[in-house]
């Protein structure tokens, strides 16, 4: 009876080996180099919430800042303020910083003007298009499932804060 050799099935498994394990250490070293930023939240329900108020003034630097109570984004993105929630290029009044996705509490909104007590403002959420900076035009607006905008109104109040709805 003949003996196998079995050095050339090994040897042919030894290469296949170190080629996949080259492979995969290759694919692994290029996402590791050329991260894709996970800038999404998975299972976020878009939220913006603010209540009654009278703007912040400090008489020094800060004028007519308002306080938006919780907003909660899916993605990076804006809170915008506006007069009118149907016309929003003629009314936009003041706009958050850049927010990461995720939620966000007791954000500060510095509005354009002042307002006398009743006047009713539109807090409207916004997706970054990628640049961190506020654009009307390219930044659109949040959508819920029922496709309205994800938003929320508030009063100017005489004084304090309160939820007055």
């Amino acid at each position: 009876m003949k003996k196998f050799n079995y050095s050339y099935p090994l040897l042919t498994l030894f290469i296949g080996l170190v080629l996949l394990g080259l492979y995969f250490g290759v694919v692994k070293l290029r996402e590791w180099a050329n991260p894709t930023p996970n800038l999404a939240i998975a299972n976020v329900v878009p939220l913006v919430r603010a209540i009654d108020q009278k703007p912040y003034k400090d008489d020094v630097i800060i004028e007519n800042r308002i306080y938006v109570d919780k907003a909660t984004l899916e993605w990076p993105g804006f809170i915008a303020i506006y007069e009118d929630i149907y016309n929003k290029y003629d009314t936009l009044v003041g706009t958050s910083r850049f927010l990461e996705a995720g939620t966000h509490t007791y954000v500060p909104v510095d509005l354009v003007k002042e307002y006398k007590s009743g006047q009713l403002l539109y807090v409207v959420l916004h997706k970054d298009n990628g640049d961190a900076i506020y654009n009307l035009v390219q930044d659109y607006s949040v959508k819920d499932k029922r496709g309205f905008d994800v938003a929320d109104s508030f009063l100017i109040r005489d004084g304090g804060f309160g939820h007055g709805k």
